[in-house]
């Protein structure tokens, strides 16, 4: 009988160890989306005001509208005067808004730049913190590699 209850109990935790981690995911695009149509429920009120569409339909279209909006602004920044426009708008920002300049350099970190690496890119390293000498490791992201053969890790 002990043999049936271990195999029970074995099967019951791998299913829960499946299904467990998709319900979290699940769970989280839930709440992502439930954010994400909050912020632009403006936007979509718009929509509806003048197309007659679903709400769901109408959060869509709007989502693309506005990553459209950030490939736009992404290809305007390529060209010369975008790149002069974003960094005069950088130099304005950083005077006046306090914390714009911390922003940005996390905003960089995770996607990387021209100067920065991306944390997103990064392999996946083990660190002694410590020293070699000590038995503590923790896990690590290597965010760049410098001239000197130094490392940066997240």
């Amino acid at each position: 009988m002990s043999r049936f209850k271990s195999f029970l109990k074995i099967t019951l935790l791998g299913g829960m160890g499946v299904l467990l981690p998709l319900a979290v995911f699940a769970f989280f695009i839930a709440w992502l989306f439930d954010l994400t149509t909050d912020l632009i429920q403006p936007l979509t009120n718009l929509v509806l005001r003048y197309v007659s569409l679903g709400e769901f339909t109408a959060d869509a279209l709007v989502i693309l509208v506005l990553l459209a909006f950030c490939f736009v602004i992404g290809l305007i920044v390529k060209t010369g005067v975008g790149v002069w426009m974003h960094n005069h708008l950088d130099h304005v920002l950083v005077k006046l808004a306090p914390g714009y300049k911390t922003v940005k350099d996390i905003v960089q970190q995770f996607f990387g730049s021209d100067s920065k690496d991306s944390l997103m890119k990064g392999e996946v390293v083990r660190a002694w913190i410590y020293g070699r000498n000590t038995p503590v490791s923790v896990t690590g992201i290597l965010t760049s590699r410098h001239a000197n053969g130094d490392v940066t890790v997240y």
